[in-house]
């Protein structure tokens, strides 16, 4: 979901027991490189790969990942970045 140009609210599916759970890290972006805000739950690096090659944005352009704070749906994928 697109906020303003160079920033985008990603989806994320962390569905689980038949519910339809969403979580939104946000990513800030120009030209040059890209700043992910919250990195989702475990196992999520995949999707969010996804999220971010479908706006031509590779995890190799990220210079800066933002943790708002220690819950796990936040720094999930941290590690794994």
């Amino acid at each position: 979901m697109s906020i303003s140009a160079g920033v985008e609210m990603l989806q994320l599916n962390a569905g689980a027991f038949d519910q339809d759970i969403i979580l939104n890290p946000t990513l800030v972006w120009n030209n040059n490189e890209a700043i992910l805000i919250d990195t989702g739950m475990p196992g999520q690096t995949d999707q969010l790969k996804e999220a971010l090659g479908e706006l031509n944005i590779s995890i190799e352009q990220l210079k800066v990942i933002l943790l708002t704070h220690q819950d796990l749906d936040h720094i999930g994928c941290a590690t794994d970045i």
